[in-house]
């Protein structure tokens, strides 16, 4: 129960320290233009070979029992979609993605025509991910003690505290930013760890067994993922357009602050409302925690 989330943990640092290399590289190599990225290309096919490698020579090789009959793709999705409490967690996952993917949507304008400091965002992003890489330990160590539920509760009422103070910022309110960036990317840590984690939870308890549904799961799981950042795209952008907000310009971007900072906070009080009232009941530790109750099985 606990390694999942410090396996999550530490696969979600190494993912934001990646970030952060690939942001300052090309930079690195002669800044964004032709030759920096030219430069930054060459390394990035260089590292995906020594990834592929890796991955080839030590990853684990897990033997899984060998299906009787293939399970249809259709009849597979019905399945992880019938498991009551895969769908509370992906429901969660939904609200709460979509709020943290409007600000990344809407980062650049924002810190371009409400702070008027476009030359910093690449600090902000530093100081924002950098943060996210150094609390995950905390949200790992908060799940251990009170349960994965409890934890990522507490990470998105933290999140949105941090980060609704980004509204009454405005020009030259970098120190102020910045501080935003530190705090809610310290938040960041529990929305990276924890769902992933809780995911594998649920599918341990599904009642057809280990080594049958697993790819369904995380198909969908990863197809939500990739939809949130288009939906966040898909109402960020035309809202704030509705709302008057014009790039470029340093008038009218009060709609811009509302659409970047308050609407990704209602979200996330969404999600949070919904994880508190879902089946996902959590323990202290030691009696394996995040009770999930799913229908066929035995409660634990």
């Amino acid at each position: 129960y606990d390694q999942r989330t410090r396996v999550a943990a530490y696969r979600e640092s190494l993912a934001l320290a990646g970030v952060m290399v690939a942001a300052v590289l090309p930079e690195a190599f002669g800044g964004i233009g032709p030759r920096g990225l030219a430069a930054f290309a060459w390394v990035f096919g260089a590292l995906v070979l020594l990834a592929a490698f890796v991955t080839v020579q030590f990853g684990p090789r897990v033997r899984l029992p060998r299906l009787q009959q293939p399970v249809p793709l259709r009849s597979a999705l019905r399945h992880a979609l019938a498991n009551r409490p895969f769908r509370w967690l992906l429901g969660v996952f939904v609200f709460s993605g979509i709020a943290a993917a409007i600000p990344s949507t809407l980062f650049l304008f924002f810190v371009a025509d409400v702070l008027q400091a476009p030359s910093l965002a690449g600090v902000f992003l530093l100081l924002y991910f950098g943060s996210g890489a150094l609390g995950m330990a905390l949200w790992v160590r908060l799940s251990q003690r009170y349960g994965k539920r409890k934890a990522w509760l507490v990470g998105m009422v933290c999140a949105v505290i941090a980060f609704v103070w980004a509204y009454a910022l405005g020009p030259g309110d970098v120190v102020g930013y910045g501080l935003v960036c530190v705090m809610s990317g310290i938040a960041l840590g529990a929305d990276l760890s924890l769902p992933a984690s809780m995911l594998a939870d649920v599918i341990d308890r599904d009642p057809r067994g280990r080594g049958r549904s697993e790819g369904s799961y995380f198909g969908l799981w990863t197809f939500v993922t990739k939809a949130n950042l288009a939906l966040a795209a898909g109402i960020a952008l035309p809202l704030v357009t509705a709302l008057g907000y014009v790039p470029g310009t340093a008038s009218d971007t009060a709609a811009l602050a509302i659409v970047y900072c308050l609407v990704p906070c209602v979200l996330k009080l969404v999600a949070a409302a919904l994880l508190g009232l879902s089946p996902l009941a959590s323990a202290h530790r030691g009696v394996r925690a995040d009770s999930f109750h799913v229908s066929g099985s035995p409660s634990p």
